[in-house]
């Protein structure tokens, strides 16, 4: 965050609203130490349990780079897609967003219960979020392409939102493109300014995309 650039107005929005993120996530701090560790989730994670349950890069770049080798092809979506695609992390992350083509899912789950990641919620058949021992969390997104590989059912992605790449601690990685990250992002940014600010505007600046309208408003009011 610190080598991107933000007016004045947006590092004083941010600055209140992370301080409020960090203070609910500190109430929600808890390990557990009677179970199992994955393979993927670093042990070393374990040493405090004074730190907020994140998703760090590391075992992002473990989890995308087995999936590769197993042949399961999935897309970094959500706060880590945003980070991918500006190089650099901005902020921490509780969970891993992924986009992953129903076709894989079976052996997706399977590898999911090699890593002792346990289905934590069901919001459709299509998107399920999984936690690890430790806390971290994926949040899957299925969607059905047809022979073409357009994205056909399921988690309605734009095929085009799906031709993404950027860098997660040097590795490469697919995910959402630039353009539709955006507009994924903006219509939450009144609810989570906080995350969604400093995302928005660094990837607008990056790609040279206009501001969404949201985005607009929400800092217009904010410092007025």
């Amino acid at each position: 965050m610190d080598n991107l650039d933000f007016t004045k107005e947006e590092k004083s929005i941010v600055i209140v609203y992370t301080a409020i993120s960090r203070i609910y996530w500190l109430s929600k701090v808890y390990i557990h130490i009677n179970q199992s560790t994955s393979s993927i989730v670093d042990p070393a994670r374990v040493e405090s349990a004074n730190k907020t349950i994140d998703m760090n890069s590391k075992e992002v770049v473990d989890i995308y780079n087995t999936l590769e080798q197993l042949g399961i092809k999935v897309w970094i979506d959500g706060g880590w897609s945003v980070d991918a695609l500006l190089e650099e992390q901005t902020r921490e992350h509780q969970d891993l967003d992924i986009a992953i083509n129903q076709k894989d899912v079976a052996s997706f789950l399977r590898f999911l219960e090699k890593e002792g990641y346990k289905e934590v919620r069901k919001d459709s058949e299509y998107n399920l979020v999984f936690e690890a021992t430790f806390g971290q969390q994926i949040d899957m997104h299925a969607f059905i392409s047809d022979k073409s590989g357009n994205v056909v059912g399921g988690i309605e992605y734009p095929t085009q939102s799906l031709t993404g790449s950027g860098t997660i601690n040097g590795n490469m990685v697919r995910c959402i493109s630039p353009k539709y990250m955006i507009e994924f992002l903006a219509p939450w940014v009144s609810k989570h300014p906080h995350k969604y600010l400093i995302a928005i505007s660094a990837l607008c600046k990056k790609f040279d995309i206009e501001c969404p309208q949201e985005y607009i408003d929400f800092t217009k009011n904010s410092v007025g």
